[in-house]
C-alpha cells in the first residue's frame, strides 16, 4: 500500500459540514463532487497550506446504500482510510481479497473498499492518478 490519500467521515450534511470545519478549523473545500454512481456526494476539505496535507473526505449519501445504512447504524463520523495503491487489482490478490469491488471513485480514480474492516473501520483504496474514459490509468 502506498501513502494515505484521505480519510473519510460520513455526514447527513455535507454543506453545513464544510461551513462548521471551515470556521471552526480554517479548513476550505478543494473539491465538490457527486458520483451518480455510487449515489455519494464528496466534498474535499484541507487546511490552508495544503502542502503534505492528507484532505477530509466529507461522504453525504444522496440515496439508500452502505453509506446512508451506516449513518443509519452509527451516526455521523470517521467511516473510512483511504490509501493509494498502483495496482487494485495486485493489491486485492495480495491482501487475499477477492470480493472487493473496483468501481469508479471520487477525483476520477478506480478504487475499492477492502471486505474486512480494520477495528471497525473500512479501508479504501484508490489509484494515484485519474483513470482514462476506458478505466485504466
Amino acid at each position: 500500500m502506498g501513502r494515505l490519500d484521505h480519510v473519510g467521515v460520513a455526514v447527513r450534511d455535507a454543506s453545513s459540514t464544510a461551513a462548521t470545519l471551515s470556521r471552526t478549523l480554517g479548513l476550505r473545500i478543494e473539491l465538490d463532487e457527486v458520483l451518480e454512481n455510487i449515489g455519494v456526494r464528496l466534498v474535499y476539505m484541507v487546511g490552508a497550506d495544503e502542502d503534505g496535507q492528507c484532505p477530509v473526505q466529507l461522504v453525504q449519501p444522496l440515496r439508500d446504500g452502505p453509506v446512508l445504512s451506516f449513518l443509519d447504524e452509527r451516526g455521523e463520523g470517521p467511516h473510512h482510510l483511504c490509501f493509494t495503491s498502483l495496482g487494485l487489482e495486485d493489491a486485492l490478490v495480495a491482501v487475499n481479497d477477492n470480493e472487493a469491488t473496483i468501481f469508479a471513485g471520487g477525483r476520477g480514480r478506480r478504487a475499492c473498499f477492502l471486505t474486512q474492516q480494520l477495528s471497525g473501520m473500512r479501508v479504501e483504496l484508490v489509484e494515484p492518478v485519474p483513470s482514462s474514459p476506458g478505466g485504466h490509468p
